[in-house]
C-alpha cells in the first residue's frame, strides 16, 4: 500500500466517523440516484427499512419503502405520485420541508443538490420541539379563552415585573 493509499484510507475513516457522529441523519446519493453512504442516525430513523440502506440502492426504492412502512405520509402509494415528487425535488436548488410520520414523529428534512449531479438528504428528529410548540400554543389559547370569557376584569402580573 502506498502512502497515498494510506492517506485516502485515513481520510475515508475520518469522514465515516464524522458522519456517524452527526446528530442528524445524512444520506448521500450519486447522479444516478443511488445511495453512496448514510450515517448511523439515518439508519436509526429509518430502522424499519434499514436493510435497504446499502450502497447502490435507488433513492426511489428507498422512498417507496418509506411509503410502504408509513414513514412518509406526504406521498401517495402510486408510482405516478412518487415519480412526480422525485422529479420535482430534483429540479430545485435546495428544498427544506417538515414531515410527520404515521408513528407521530416529526422530522425536518432537507434536499441538497451537489455539483456532480448527486444530492444529499438530511433528516433531523424535531418531535420534542414540535410537541413543545404545540403545548405552548394550547396554553396560550386556554389563557386567552379564560381572559376573554371572564366577566370580571383581571390583571395578571409577574413578581419580577414589579
Amino acid at each position: 500500500m502506498t502512502r497515498n493509499d494510506l492517506h485516502a484510507q485515513d481520510t475515508n475513516s475520518l469522514l465515516a466517523a464524522t458522519f456517524d457522529g452527526l446528530t442528524e441523519g445524512l444520506a448521500i446519493y450519486d447522479a444516478d440516484e443511488r445511495l453512496v453512504l448514510c450515517n448511523q442516525d439515518f439508519r436509526r430513523q429509518l430502522d424499519p427499512i434499514a436493510d435497504l440502506l446499502m450502497p447502490g440502492t435507488s433513492w426511489r426504492v428507498i422512498l417507496q419503502a418509506c411509503i410502504d412502512h408509513d414513514l412518509a405520509i406526504d406521498l401517495d402509494d402510486t408510482d405516478d405520485d412518487l415519480r412526480a415528487k422525485c422529479d420535482a425535488l430534483r429540479k430545485v436548488t435546495e428544498r427544506r420541508m417538515s414531515l410527520r410520520e404515521m408513528n407521530g414523529r416529526y422530522f425536518a428534512l432537507s434536499y441538497n443538490p451537489m455539483e456532480n449531479g448527486g444530492f444529499f438528504i438530511t433528516r433531523a428528529d424535531v418531535t420534542e420541539r414540535i410537541e413543545a410548540e404545540n403545548r405552548l400554543k394550547e396554553r396560550e389559547a386556554l389563557l386567552t379563552t379564560v381572559f376573554e370569557t371572564n366577566p370580571t376584569p383581571v390583571v395578571m402580573a409577574r413578581l419580577g415585573d414589579s
